[in-house]
């Protein structure tokens, strides 16, 4: 507990972060436009496996992260990066005045 309220576990922590990476794969995936199947073959893994990554089933391993921006043409850092035209909110306003979805 902290003062903000319940520590949320680390199983959760993950789940969240495998959704949030997952709709980022997709979504340069299909910027990009590239099937499943055809991202699966460049990574040499199933057009399945890329199915949960998207879905945020699965956190994929280092070397899947590293096949996956080289098939899509990003760093690996790019992988967590959301462009500023992309869905996820911006966060604005000060600590002191809170913060608020710019959306």
């Amino acid at each position: 507990m902290n003062a903000l309220g319940p520590t949320p576990s680390r199983a959760l922590l993950e789940r969240h972060l495998a959704r949030l990476w997952g709709r980022r794969v997709a979504d340069l995936r299909r910027r990009r436009g590239i099937s499943q199947q055809a991202l699966g073959r460049r990574c040499s893994v199933t057009q399945q496996t890329i199915s949960k990554v998207e879905r945020g089933e699965v956190l994929p391993g280092d070397g899947l992260k590293v096949a996956l921006a080289t098939a899509l043409s990003v760093s690996p850092g790019g992988l967590f990066a959301w462009p500023r035209d992309a869905t996820a909110p911006r966060r604005t306003g000060s600590v002191a005045g809170g913060l608020t979805d710019a959306r």
